[in-house]
């Protein structure tokens, strides 16, 4: 035996989307291994583990034990939290923008299965805070977030419909925007209907070249949180089909370059909950959870990675995701509550200034209280804590779109950033 002092917040993770399933992938952006960056704290091997199954054969004593065997890997949890961050100033997706291949969009790629991510364009003409045409339409999509700036700020919305160059957004903008005004891509994502997919996470710890893991066949949900004056984050909640380690497997430990830039902070965001959201109507929100279950079905293959071959995601109906804010008190949350009354949530907060101001963004359109509204105290204060189910968004015109584009659409949740 050789023991060795192994600091834990010393180490290296990456993760890629898998092109096999149960296979680490090698080939280009995002399926490749890629550097992300999780709190030191809050990533998660020990549950790696291989299940031990008891043999209960009949014996003369009662204490004569039986060797268990073992059984699958498949039951290993693997769970780590990072921040969300801004991108780089160089990754801001206006016309001239680069797309890049970023970190942090592989999970939300793995975990939502739609991505729309594309270069930016400009305004042509402009009739309202609601409706102007672009230079180009090819790289916009309804149900998608954009940013168009006014007075040299640029400003969220959503893009609700394109007709020939015609773009039509919500909420409306503050103003009519100018001739020439750029409008800015956010990498939006979406749940896709038909889901399937799959990550490699690997861990590389710097104190010994044998605490090394890799883990195949990954599927995750993920929940986004924060609290006023908090970082803000998001939680990957994760089961693999197999794993290897610990052992070397020459994974290496050099210093971490992050690709993203600061993390964002809860303050100075807008928040948005009205059956028909104004910008300037923005609520004061404590603490915030979007919690995005899926959950992996495995298709069956004896012949499989530990006897599967690919993961199906059917969660969904009765609840598609939820959504909990901590507000200021306010009576006429428990009338919604009893009238059933249908809201449109959106929040963003920004990071940065001026023309560069970067944003996340956070889209539940059709939601409903699904919990009766609860008045909690909290810093000698009486908040009320809400709880909301995602229902199919309705605010964006479908027409004839069909698989991604129709997801973007019909998404009930969405999250952008960029």
């Amino acid at each position: 035996m050789a023991q060795t002092n192994v600091i834990a917040r010393e180490h290296r993770t990456l993760i890629g989307m898998e092109t096999t399933f149960g296979t680490t992938p090698a080939g280009s952006y995002p399926e490749v291994m890629t550097e992300i960056v999780p709190l030191h704290d809050a990533l998660h091997v020990d549950a790696l583990a291989v299940e031990m199954l008891d043999v209960n054969d009949a014996r003369v004593r009662r204490n004569d034990a039986t060797q268990p065997v073992q059984g699958l890997k498949m039951g290993s949890k693997v769970s780590m939290t990072c921040y969300a961050k801004a991108v780089a100033t160089t990754n801001i997706l206006t016309a001239a923008g680069t797309v890049g291949s970023l970190s942090q969009c592989i999970p939300f790629l793995h975990c939502f299965g739609v991505e729309h991510a594309a270069i930016g364009t400009t305004v042509s003409t402009a009739a309202s805070e609601t409706t102007f045409d672009a230079t180009s339409v090819a790289t916009l999509k309804k149900g998608t977030w954009i940013t168009v700036t006014i007075s040299g700020t640029p400003e969220p919305c959503k893009i609700t419909n394109i007709s020939t160059n015609t773009v039509t957004v919500t909420p409306a903008l503050s103003a009519t925007p100018a001739n020439g005004a750029i409008i800015r891509n956010l990498r939006t994502y979406a749940p896709a209907e038909a889901h399937s997919s799959s990550m490699t996470c690997q861990f590389a710890f710097a104190g010994d070249s044998t605490t090394q893991y890799t883990a195949n066949g990954v599927c995750a949900s993920m929940k986004i949180s924060t609290e006023f004056g908090k970082l803000l984050t998001y939680a990957l909640d994760a089961q693999a089909a197999t794993f290897t380690g610990p052992s070397a497997q020459a994974i290496a430990t050099t210093s971490v370059t992050d690709d993203m830039s600061a993390p964002f902070v809860w303050k100075g965001a807008t928040v948005l909950l009205a059956a028909a959201p104004a910008r300037a109507t923005t609520l004061v929100c404590e603490k915030i959870e979007l919690d995005m279950p899926n959950q992996w079905q495995p298709v069956r293959d004896p012949g499989g990675v530990e006897t599967i071959n690919s993961m199906v995601n059917v969660a969904g109906r009765p609840r598609a995701a939820t959504l909990k804010i901590r507000l200021r008190f306010d009576a006429d949350q428990e009338t919604a509550f009893t009238a059933e009354t249908g809201y449109s949530f959106y929040a963003w907060v920004p990071y940065g200034s001026g023309t560069t101001t970067r944003f996340f963004l956070l889209d539940m359109s059709n939601v409903k209280l699904v919990a009766k509204p609860k008045a909690v105290s909290d810093k000698d204060l009486v908040f009320m804590d809400l709880e909301f189910g995602a229902l199919t968004d309705d605010t964006v015109t479908l027409a004839a779109e069909t698989g991604t584009e129709k997801d973007l659409i019909l998404a009930p949740y969405r999250v952008a950033f960029g």
